[in-house]
């Protein structure tokens, strides 16, 4: 039992030396307050170690508030991110409802003009037949008009528009004589 106590508490030196190795040493910042003196040994007050290991605590939070904030600034540009993500894809799916609704609207008016003009053809149809099975107005006047009614003779003016005109020839074309001499036809 002995031997294994032993070897775990050599085990643990080991490992303390190991940590104590892997930590870097640094030198204070005693810079501030160096007295200049004649000879090359220099000595440090006590205050001098308390004000540089102050100024090594602040240096380390700075360091660590930096770091945070980073880490925060990081994380919110993530979160803005998928939310101009979101709001992308929102906008998208707005847009392709848009346009169905936009397709769907000019379907229904195609339909409902092709419905319209369907309609028209079919009473088009209708008056068409309707006209087919009727009598002329000739027809109606002789068929509608009293048998014992005389009829008036025809004035002479009347008469008279009823004949045609006779047609007058169109006028000859018009000629011009050139500077050679030649008779030329003007057409316009």
């Amino acid at each position: 039992m002995s031997c294994y106590n032993t070897k775990k508490k050599d085990l643990q030196e080991a490992l303390k030396m190991k940590k104590k190795q892997n930590k870097k040493s640094h030198a204070l910042d005693l810079q501030q307050h160096e007295v200049d003196l004649w000879g090359s040994a220099k000595f440090w007050s006590p205050r001098a170690f308390r004000e540089a290991r102050i100024r090594e605590r602040i240096y380390k939070e700075n360091q660590e508030a930096e770091a945070l904030e980073k880490a925060q600034l990081k994380n919110l540009k993530a979160a803005n991110k998928l939310y101009h993500e979101k709001i992308a894809q929102e906008k998208r799916a707005q847009r392709i409802k848009e346009k169905e609704a936009r397709v769907e609207a000019k379907a229904e008016e195609r339909r409902a003009i092709e419905a319209r003009k369907a309609a028209k053809s079919e009473a088009k149809r209708a008056r068409d037949a309707q006209k087919a099975l009727q009598l002329s107005q000739r027809g109606k006047r002789t068929a509608s008009r009293a048998s014992t009614r005389k009829s008036k003779p025809a004035r002479s003016v009347v008469a008279a528009r009823r004949h045609k005109k006779p047609a007058t020839p169109p006028p000859a074309p018009r000629t011009h004589t050139t500077r050679s001499g030649r008779t030329a036809t003007l057409y316009n």
